[in-house]
């Protein structure tokens, strides 16, 4: 049911029937809540007191200053104000139930120019039948009279939380000095940080949320990317920069940007970024003896790097430099390399198919001489073996 002006009701008994009579109150545009079920159906109350009681205005989670206002002019007097804060019975009034948007602390009041109800606020844990778990209540907010108005702070409500708060008159009013406006102010800021840069920030309460206004377009940010330059935001709530543009260094087909800086992605064929220096390029040629087909591949001797892999020479020789582009530039039937790499073969002996074997000689008289002998001459000018 929508109620432009709500105020008390009574309830007469016409027919076999209840009709719910709602009296001229104030200028609420809110939902009166709670007995829809039992009018519809036609059916008695079973309680009278609890009937009543079930009607309110549901304020959602809105919060301001005001929320809504009033007049309890005219009104139901439903609830009685405790003894606590209130040295009578009270007048006409008027509840509403509210919900915690977020968990903290909230003031309640009825403060405010156009406010001339003498006001009782008291504040309850939500119940549809009831109202008897007090959490707080205010005669007089601004003490001493004839400051009329009341404000009640409520310490540590949590998100969600559903109240019942109850706008009392301290004695039946007029309808002029009825009228009142209830604030509901969080004592924190219910919107602190927005969830961009490019947001404005705090936001502002809706009841559906937080609502953070976007930033103006060109407006400057970071966007949290170390390979954009010049980040604005776009107008939308949204920041972004330009591209970090990698140019290819030596050998490079493929680089981009990380962390902030340019790297080499993909090599050429047959190179590769071995120190991983992107200034330099691929810097390293992978049919080397050192880095053969991947880098730190190490082709030890004798064998040699053949398109970037490690291969074997021809039988009798040998890669002894290690130098892959050069070959296998040593004959393993020499001296010096008889066999292998640095096998040498000391006199009397010499490399015979890469083996060190004993030296001989053939003399001129025909005789073979081997070592440690040698062919000479006698005095008579004659070849011998001595």
């Amino acid at each position: 049911m929508l109620l432009f002006l709500l105020g008390g009701f009574e309830m007469k008994h016409m027919n076999s029937r209840w009709i719910i009579s709602l009296a001229v109150a104030g200028v609420v545009a809110f939902a009166a809540c709670g007995v829809a079920d039992e009018v519809a159906a036609g059916k008695e109350p079973a309680n009278l007191e609890q009937m009543k009681q079930r009607l309110y205005v549901d304020l959602g989670s809105n919060v301001g200053e005001p929320v809504t206002s009033g007049n309890v002019y005219n009104a139901a007097n439903e609830f009685t104000p405790p003894v606590s804060c209130a040295d009578g019975i009270g007048g006409s009034d008027l509840s509403f139930k509210w919900t915690a948007p977020q968990s903290g602390s909230y003031t309640f009041s009825t403060l405010g120019t156009g406010s001339l109800l003498d006001s009782v606020l008291h504040i309850y844990t939500f119940s549809e039948n009831s109202a008897t778990a007090l959490l707080g209540c205010n005669d007089n907010a601004d003490a001493p009279y004839p400051i009329v108005s009341s404000s009640v702070t409520l310490m540590n409500l949590a998100a969600g939380a559903q109240i019942r708060i109850v706008v009392d008159s301290y004695e039946p009013p007029t309808s002029r000095n009825g009228a009142f406006k209830l604030n509901i102010v969080p004592n924190f800021i219910l919107c602190p940080s927005a969830p961009s840069e490019c947001r404005v920030s705090p936001g502002t309460w809706t009841q559906n949320g937080c609502v953070y206004p976007p930033k103006a377009a060109g407006t400057q940010c970071n966007d949290g990317n170390a390979c954009t330059t010049s980040d604005v935001c776009d107008g939308a709530g949204a920041c972004g920069g330009q591209p970090l543009t990698c140019a290819n260094t030596a050998n490079a087909t493929a680089s981009s940007c990380s962390a902030g800086s340019c790297t080499i992605t993909a090599c050429a064929a047959g190179w590769a970024n071995c120190d991983g220096v992107y200034s330099n390029g691929c810097e390293t040629n992978l049919n080397s003896s050192d880095n053969c087909g991947a880098c730190g591949s190490h082709c030890g001797s004798p064998n040699i790097c053949s398109g970037g892999t490690c291969a074997a020479c021809a039988a009798g020789w040998a890669n002894c430099d290690g130098v892959s582009s050069n070959g296998c530039e040593t004959n393993l039937n020499s001296s010096d390399n008889c066999g292998a790499c640095g096998s040498h073969c000391g006199w009397p002996s010499s490399c015979v198919g890469g083996t060190c074997e004993l030296s001989c000689d053939v003399c001129d008289n025909g005789l073979e001489c081997c070592a440690p002998k040698r062919c000479g001459y006698a005095p008579n000018g004659s070849s011998i073996c001595k």
